[in-house]
């Protein structure tokens, strides 16, 4: 009786790369929003006071200032571009979603459990978090009733949803 050959796994091809990169932008965007929302906050809380301003001489040293006026006018017209920048991608992202998911909410639900809910999570992690909402794409064990691994379905879906999100964003 000879050795059981282990199945090669095939390489994930780049468009997969890329179609995972955009959908965890999705997340990125998210922690930046807040981020610049707390900039936002800042300046507002901090308040501006007002201070006298003295002009130089002629013949002394000196140039050009900028005042805490302007630069606090800056960085707040500059989160403001920032959070919207990310709101737009936010919005396109999720209409991507729902436009892969054809209106099926399972499909939906796949998309956000393994792109769009939990940052820095392996696949292993992404793939229990999908199952753990559609356990009918896991393989049971019968006798103790434990999802043990996920079916084939879970995989065909897996490639369903990665070749609709890579025609919709372009890498396909």
């Amino acid at each position: 009786m000879g050795k059981k050959k282990k199945r090669e796994r095939k390489p994930i091809p780049d468009w997969w790369k890329a179609v995972d990169r955009e959908m965890r932008l999705y997340l990125t965007w998210e922690r930046v929003i807040k981020q610049q929302e707390d900039i936002i906050l800042t300046h507002r809380l901090t308040g501006l006071r007002t201070t006298p301003v003295y002009e130089l001489r002629e013949g002394t040293p000196g140039g050009p200032t900028t005042y805490e006026v302007e630069k606090i006018a800056m960085d707040i017209d500059f989160a403001e571009r920032k959070i919207a920048a990310g709101m737009a991608y936010r919005a396109n992202i999720e209409e991507i979603a729902r436009e892969a998911a054809g209106g099926d909410p399972a499909k939906e639900t796949f998309i956000h459990r393994y792109w769009l809910t939990v940052r820095n999570l392996g696949i292993k992690g992404r793939i229990a978090m999908v199952l753990d909402a559609l356990p009918s794409l896991a393989c049971q064990n019968w006798e103790t009733g434990q999802r043990t691994r996920p079916s084939r379905n879970f995989y065909v879906w897996r490639e369903k949803m990665y070749d609709e999100l890579g025609e919709l964003l372009g890498h396909k």
